[in-house]
């Protein structure tokens, strides 16, 4: 398959939600139409062979995640996904290898009635960057920037199991657990229910402390997490010991949570709509924001929080932990 045939291919898939795209692949650039009283949200993310993913992946894993975890930063914004743009750097253009890789990435993209609107294709060592566009009402996206003191914090999911799900993943074992390191769960209906009610939000892509700590810096303030109350996912506690699971919990990326801040005098009315809308679902507050400038971890002592998730040009001296009795 040549680049140009490549491109023939994506151009033949049909759309899934035409009537919002005026012009689609084959043009120089797409172009949508933009709701009345709504805002484009967009975000890119980058995926490369060897450092988001084992060079031996397979193509539809491959699709499937790298669309994934961008849309994820959607979810935390709020915004319903509408449109999405491919760009893919390959070694070589294998014919069945790329149908694969599409095949993963539409598995995703249909979930969410996306439609493909472009991209680019060049050869060289494999990565993909995937361009999302979603929608929200005008001056509703969720921000880093609006977290208060006495805010309460939140995480939408167990945290830890991504640490396993990747040294599985780069094992190349056949498992639940190493499949599920591909299989990101979006939380996009989360997101924008949270619209409402919350008043900042982040994807947990780096870690626990260093996208809380995101968060505070936009917000200028400070958080306090209550080791007790963060949740380990049980496959981690099973093994290694309680302490270590809590430290790749705070610390691990990759897990793709959603960590927002509710206001107390929202907080009634969201518990309300919670058991309404996300009967299922677990939300467990993990602490409060309160005045400084840092995130600390209270209830433990002897955190090793050095590494406080992948860094992004974050000091590690923004987080510590201050001990006030013991796990």
């Amino acid at each position: 398959m040549s680049e140009f045939t490549w491109i023939d291919f994506l151009s033949s898939q049909p759309d899934l939600q035409e009537n919002s795209v005026s012009v689609g692949i084959g043009d120089d650039a797409a172009v949508m139409r933009v709701p009345r009283g709504h805002e484009l949200v967009m975000s890119v993310d980058t995926s490369v062979a060897g450092v988001h993913f084992p060079k031996d992946a397979a193509p539809y894993d491959i699709g499937y995640r790298a669309l994934a975890v961008a849309l994820s930063d959607l979810a935390a914004m709020g915004a319903n996904p509408c449109w999405v743009a491919l760009s893919l750097t390959t070694p070589t253009f294998d014919s069945d290898w790329l149908a694969e890789l599409y095949r993963g990435f539409t598995h995703t993209f249909s979930q969410y009635s996306l439609t493909l609107i472009g991209g680019d294709t060049t050869q060289g060592p494999l990565a993909l960057s995937v361009q999302v566009y979603g929608l929200v009402p005008t001056g509703s996206a969720l921000l880093r920037s609006g977290a208060n003191v006495g805010d309460i914090i939140f995480v939408s999911k167990a945290l830890g199991q991504s640490a396993l799900a990747l040294e599985a993943a780069k094992r190349g074992e056949q498992t639940a657990l190493a499949k599920s390191f591909y299989t990101v769960e979006v939380e996009i209906a989360l997101g924008q229910a949270l619209r409402d009610f919350a008043s900042a939000c982040i994807d947990v892509s780096d870690g626990l402390l260093a996208d809380l700590y995101h968060i505070c810096k936009r917000s200028q303030c400070g958080a306090q997490i209550e080791a007790d109350t963060v949740c380990i996912d049980k496959t981690l506690l099973e093994k290694v010991e309680a302490k270590k699971a809590l430290e790749i919990a705070l610390t691990h990326g990759d897990d793709y949570a959603l960590c927002f801040t509710i206001p107390a005098s929202r907080l009634r009315a969201w518990q309300a709509l919670r058991a309404k809308q996300f009967p299922h679902a677990t939300l467990y507050p993990v602490g409060k924001i309160v005045e400084g400038d840092s995130v600390f971890v209270s209830g433990i002592e002897d955190l090793n929080l050095q590494q406080s998730g992948y860094q992004h040009g974050m000091q590690s001296d923004v987080v510590s932990n201050r001990s006030t009795g013991k796990r």
